[in-house]
């Protein structure tokens, strides 16, 4: 009654004693990307004043954002697609020879904003908006699809279907037969022992746009991607089987599935 399980448990023990299956294996990485419009986007952005007085400093950066943050809203933006970050103050010193701490000469007030803004219609009035803001910085913008969990749920399959063509291809190559599927892994990792505990990574790749200086009303240039990039990528670990004789093809593993092969 509990068989597979302790298998599964003797399986698991062999492979934290080593780094790599100790059976004939092969690793491939299968693939799929898909172009397509964004209709989201992201913006961020800091708020920063500098002055003698602590108080002022603060006072300015409050000001700026209340007056943004009701520019924005009044251009379709809900408040709640509008996060701010806690208040950061750092005292800026003199700068003296060996690093040395020199007396306060005043203080930077900051504030990090992230915008959502769920209509890509309404981006480029919205960046225009804090381009043209004084006491703003670090902006830059990332390009989304609501389309995320549908795109990656079809592009997973593919990366698969990749995967095992790719393995097909190389036992084709060297003759031998594919066997079965020994690990699946959703992480990005670089080496045998870390990949399969001993990647499918997915993701839509938002494009992002460092934006250019700040300008004045129209003449602020603002990029918008005609299409992002939407990939996924799957690692599969797959047995190989006996050689493969003349017009032999492959898919019989070489041993059970449930116990490694010495």
């Amino acid at each position: 009654m509990y068989r597979p399980f302790l298998l599964l448990l003797t399986a698991v023990a062999q492979l934290a004693a080593s780094p790599i299956p100790d059976f004939p294996f092969t690793a491939v990485r299968g693939s799929a990307t898909e172009e397509v419009a964004p209709d989201e986007a992201t913006i961020r952005f800091t708020v920063l004043c500098h002055d003698a007085s602590s108080e002022v400093a603060v006072a300015t950066v409050n000001k700026v954002l209340t007056k943004l943050v009701d520019g924005i809203v009044e251009l379709g933006v809900g408040k709640d697609d509008l996060v701010a970050a806690d208040l950061s103050k750092e005292a800026v010193r003199e700068k003296g020879e060996d690093y040395k701490r020199l007396k306060i000469i005043g203080y930077d007030a900051s504030r990090e904003v992230k915008v959502t803004v769920s209509e890509i219609a309404r981006y480029t009035a919205v960046v225009r908006l804090i381009m043209a803001t004084d006491h703003v910085t670090r902006v830059s913008s990332d390009f989304d699809t609501t389309k995320r969990d549908e795109l990656e749920a079809t592009l997973m399959a593919k990366a698969c279907a990749d995967a095992k063509r790719k393995a097909e291809l190389l036992c084709e190559g060297v003759g031998t037969e594919l066997g079965d599927v020994f690990a699946v892994s959703d992480q990005n990792l670089t080496t045998l022992s870390d990949q399969f505990g001993f990647g499918y990574y997915g993701s839509v790749s938002a494009g992002s746009a460092l934006l250019p200086p700040i300008g004045s009303g129209d003449e602020v240039p603002v990029f918008v991607p005609t299409t992002i990039e939407v990939r996924a990528s799957v690692h599969v670990l797959y047995r190989l089987g006996s050689a493969a004789g003349p017009g032999q093809g492959g898919g019989k593993p070489a041993a059970n599935s449930e116990t490694p092969t010495r």
